[in-house]
C-alpha cells in the first residue's frame, strides 16, 4: 500500500485465519480490516497461496476482497 503523508495513518490487521497445509502445498484465509487513525476504511478476506521451496515457505499468491459496507467496528 502506497503511503500518503496527508492522509494518517494506516492499520490493517487480520483474523480467524484457516490454514490447510498438504505436503508442500498451502492456503490461508484470514478477514482483514483496513483502519485509517483507529476508523474502518474497508474490510474482507485475504486469500494466500504458498509452497515450499527448499526447506521454506514462499508465498506464490495473494488475492483479497474488498467492501466499504458491513465492516463492523474496529477490532
Amino acid at each position: 500500500m502506497a503511503t500518503n503523508p496527508d492522509q494518517g495513518a494506516l492499520d490493517e490487521p487480520i483474523r480467524n485465519a484457516v490454514v490447510h497445509v498438504d505436503g508442500d502445498v498451502a492456503s490461508i484465509w484470514a478477514e482483514y480490516q483496513v483502519r485509517r487513525e483507529g476508523k474502518v476504511s474497508h474490510c474482507g478476506f485475504d486469500a494466500f497461496h504458498l509452497a515450499r521451496l527448499g526447506g521454506r515457505w514462499k508465498i506464490l499468491n495473494v488475492s483479497d476482497s474488498f467492501r466499504q459496507d458491513g465492516c463492523g467496528a474496529a477490532w
